[in-house]
């Protein structure tokens, strides 16, 4: 990618277009009449003279700081050729609070070098945070973001869960609830292995003739927002059991910031005689983004 040639001597001239020999530049804090110097090389190490005397071709060596500037020529006489005021120069490796545009981000949002090259700022910057004192990361409110606001929101029912029952009637599985708080995006819900090295299933089993299926269910309160049935088909009055992984039990729903609470629910034969089957899972909830 190319870049535009720089202007890397400064020259000047008078009224007539000719160089402006023996003038003089002064140099000021934007907006006053403080002194504020130049230099001589991108060291700024050794400060030009204050103001600058131009050679007889009008030119000078003219390095600026990270500060703003006003600047006023005059010819070798002293007489005001002219004065602009608020000159600076942002590189890529210098920021300041007070070079930041108020209404968007301002110095008063930002401590001094908090957003700059020098080792001092570089220190203020905690890790996920803008500020390294205790008072600036409280005033980091809900709707900002910070690595740790970032983390995901997960949790997992605290014991394995195995059940079997021939109830009609469903019930609530023991272990299998959980209690989240979201900040309102969307959540997923679903059984999962409880060790990778235990066989985990939801299933269905009946030894007498005929076809059943069990009933799964995830709720979020009292309202049903899942519903699994597994079936199982007996021909020979011998024990017949249909197994699926817990996985298929699941539901990803919108929910309002807050607090909610999930279960899982499980009935045995419809018609009777099936039994409904919980083996080695867990319940987890995830909120998604």
């Amino acid at each position: 990618m190319a870049h535009l040639f720089p202007n890397i001597k400064q020259k000047f001239f008078n009224s007539d277009g000719e160089p402006l020999a023996g003038g003089l530049l002064y140099s000021y804090v934007a907006g006053t009449t403080t002194l504020q110097a130049t230099y001589t090389d991108a060291s700024a190490v050794t400060p030009n003279p204050n103001p600058v005397v131009l050679d007889a071709n009008g030119e000078a060596n003219i390095w600026i700081g990270p500060g703003a500037y006003k600047f006023q020529l005059t010819d070798a006489d002293d007489a005001v050729q002219w004065t602009v005021d608020n000159v600076s120069h942002i590189d890529a490796n210098y920021i300041t609070a007070a070079m930041i545009k108020d209404g968007e981000v301002t110095s008063a949002k930002l401590a001094a070098n908090v957003l700059s090259a020098d080792a001092v700022g570089r220190s203020k910057m905690a890790e996920g945070f803008l500020s390294a004192d205790a008072a600036g990361r409280a005033k980091m409110a809900p709707g900002y973001i910070t690595r740790q606001k970032l983390a995901p929101v997960e949790v997992l029912s605290s014991d394995p869960a195995s059940l079997s029952i021939l109830s009609f009637d469903y019930v609530d599985v023991p272990t299998l609830f959980v209690t989240i708080t979201t900040t309102g995006k969307p959540v997923f819900v679903g059984l999962t292995p409880a060790a990778p090295e235990d066989p985990a299933y939801i299933g269905a089993s009946t030894s007498v003739v005929g076809f059943y299926r069990a009933q799964f269910r995830l709720m979020r309160a009292t309202t049903v927002i899942s519903t699994v049935w597994v079936a199982a088909y007996n021909t020979n009055e011998f024990n017949t059991s249909t197994y699926v992984p817990p996985g298929s039990l699941w539901c990803l729903l919108p929910v309002a910031a807050g607090t909610h609470t999930f279960k899982v629910q499980i009935a045995g034969g419809v018609p009777a005689n099936a039994e409904a089957l919980v083996s080695n899972c867990k319940l987890i909830a995830y909120e998604i983004g």
